[in-house]
């Protein structure tokens, strides 16, 4: 899937063609106008030099010193005001011209991939307190349709693993645990700025026998450039911060896990989990660990 475009909304499109109105218009209200105007050479100058150009002699001594509408509001009534006034309405309407596409050139949100059987991803799993690769994991899909993604993942020295994930990419049952319904930390389409809820249960530990139940809130970033073992990617990135709580025990705190999304990937490069122990034995910063993309291929 290709980069999103950018793209200009139709109230910006309207805007711009309205500001475009307003400067011809008071320009040529100006030249109509104001008195005793000095000829010049026709030359390739702006709307505001073109206004220091015909303007009265006070005024061009004004815009001499200050070329901006505010500062010569004080000038006596009649054509200096004319022209001040004149100026005011041409800066307004130039700097809402170059303005509004800066605002208004906003990304295109990020659609669900379209991924398919014989995709492939290898990622170094990282112990981020150590900064190593504790393993290196690779994931290929197997079958996959509009609700599921069913994949097999090898690691170095273990039997290979059947793990589910929604169509969105959110875990449903892994080689490290079970989420119900899903962990539900993607939800496309993308949208820079966009919040969402996610809460979902989890079972995992060794005999999966221990529960915990999520409470977070996923927040869409922005665009960022990152480098991972597979390059350097323009990638989205998520953040997903809240609270757990163990149902199985007392334990408890906060958790949040940092994602960096790349469409033409159909997965994210990198991806990072913290998490902080606020109730229990042990409290204080505890895991902080995630993966980093080493290649991958698509059909």
């Amino acid at each position: 899937m290709d980069e999103p475009r950018r793209r200009l909304d139709p109230l910006a499109l309207a805007v711009l063609g309205g500001a475009a109105v307003i400067a011809v218009g008071a320009a040529v209200w100006l030249l109509l106008s104001v008195r005793s105007a000095p000829e010049s050479t026709p030359t390739k100058a702006g709307p505001l030099q073109t206004l220091h150009a015909t303007a009265p002699r006070r005024t061009r001594r004004c815009f001499a010193s200050s070329p901006t509408w505010w500062n010569c509001a004080r000038l006596p009534a009649g054509d200096d005001m004319r022209a001040t006034i004149l100026g005011g309405i041409l800066s307004a309407a130039l700097l809402l011209g170059w303005q509004v596409p800066c605002a208004s050139q906003t990304e295109a949100p990020v659609a669900r991939p379209a991924v398919k059987p014989g995709d492939r991803w290898v990622y170094n799993r990282m112990d981020y307190w150590a900064n190593r690769v504790v393993t290196v994991r690779t994931i290929e899909i197997t079958m996959a349709n509009d609700k599921v993604i069913q994949l097999v993942a090898t690691e170095p020295g273990k039997p290979e693993m059947d793990e589910t994930f929604s169509a969105d990419w959110n875990s449903i049952a892994t080689t490290v645990n079970n989420s119900v319904p899903d962990s539900g930390h993607l939800k496309f389409p993308l949208r820079v700025g966009a919040t969402y809820p996610v809460e979902y249960e989890s079972v995992f530990g060794p005999q999966r026998n221990w529960r915990s139940k999520h409470e977070r809130k996923a927040r869409v970033v922005g665009w960022e450039e990152i480098t991972v073992p597979a390059g350097k990617f323009r990638a989205l990135k998520v953040e997903v911060e809240g609270s757990f709580q163990r149902l199985d025990t007392s334990l408890a705190g906060t958790a949040k896990t940092t994602i960096w999304y790349v469409p033409e990937v159909k997965r994210w490069a990198k991806l990072i989990f913290e998490d902080n122990i606020l109730m229990g034995p042990q409290r204080g910063p505890f895991n902080k660990f995630g993966e980093e993309l080493v290649q991958f291929k698509l059909q």
